[in-house]
């Protein structure tokens, strides 16, 4: 996480989240928080998740129709 100004605690924050990039096992999401009264950049972060088993205990490949969802996602944000 990249902080970039100061949250207090009676700020009201948003939280704005896109697809940033798929991989076969997991997606990484492009986080931005906003003050929402002044709209200034609070922090921003790259956030992963990956696909994973607790069966297998590993990562696994993302089914898909998450992928098919996610990359429609990805293509309108272009």
């Amino acid at each position: 996480m990249d902080f970039k100004a100061e949250g207090n605690f009676a700020d009201v924050l948003e939280v704005h989240t896109q697809f940033a990039k798929l991989g076969n096992r997991s997606i990484t999401m492009k986080q931005r928080i906003l003050n929402a009264k002044s709209d200034v950049l609070v922090a921003e972060a790259d956030v992963t998740y990956v696909c994973f088993s607790k069966e297998k205990k590993t990562a696994i490949p993302l089914p898909e129709d998450y992928k098919m969802k996610i990359q429609a996602a990805l293509a309108e944000s272009s």
